[in-house]
């Protein structure tokens, strides 16, 4: 019954259910009939990528439980601690990420200052920020980490911020300085799509010591 035997093509946007169907061919004046049983599958649940504003990924779509890489575009990065760090989100159950991406955020490089008390084995870490689009009241952020790259406590306290000739000046004090340790900060605009951000070496300070010279008088 090879002559009654035809292919049925579903198109794209169409749907068909399981069960059984009737089949009927022709060919001349001869029909025949026959019943086949349709199988099909679920259709697979997948998490519809949305790629924010300056944000790069390697892929449209994503299978419940697939993990999704976001990344920054050159010149942006997040709020800390990713900044510069890829991003990754896994595909749900229900077809939803688990959260949406953090923004990414226009950077602007700055070059922290110190001050240091050899006496107090203190610093002050400033950071001067271009006033445009931040104020005093701009969120500011610090973070230490040692030679091995790893964050550290260092202790200390962010003193109140200050405009000076055009920039604005936050400022953190450690007291005394445990250790060797690079301070970066980071500040947020006040539009929340900029951050400002710059490091710098910190080393402990030694007192000086002083050599006391014993004079005789040999004019006696």
């Amino acid at each position: 019954k090879q002559w009654y035997q035809r292919r049925v093509a579903i198109t794209a946007g169409e749907s068909i259910k399981s069960g059984f169907y009737k089949c009927t061919g022709k060919k001349r004046n001869r029909q025949d009939d026959a019943i086949i049983e349709v199988k099909t599958r679920a259709k697979e649940i997948e998490c519809t990528v949305d790629v924010p504003e300056n944000t790069n990924t390697n892929v449209d779509t994503a299978k419940v439980g697939e993990t999704v890489t976001f990344t920054c575009k050159r010149g942006f990065g997040r709020k800390p601690p990713l900044f510069d760090a890829p991003e990754e989100i896994k595909c749900g159950a229900g077809g939803e990420f688990d959260r949406k991406p953090a923004p990414c955020l226009e950077r602007i490089k700055v070059y922290p200052t110190l001050k240091y008390n050899r006496k107090k084995n203190s610093v002050r870490i400033t950071c001067p920020v271009p006033g445009n689009g931040y104020d005093v009241n701009s969120n500011v952020e610090f973070s230490f980490k040692n030679a091995a790259g790893k964050e550290v406590d260092v202790g200390g306290k962010v003193l109140p911020a200050f405009a000076n000739k055009g920039k604005i000046n936050f400022v953190y004090e450690v007291s005394p300085i445990p250790m060797a340790f690079t301070a970066t900060c980071f500040v947020t605009n006040n539009k929340g799509d900029g951050i400002a951000y710059g490091s710098k070496a910190v080393q402990p300070q030694k007192r000086k010591k002083y050599r006391l010279r014993l004079c005789v008088d040999t004019t006696a």
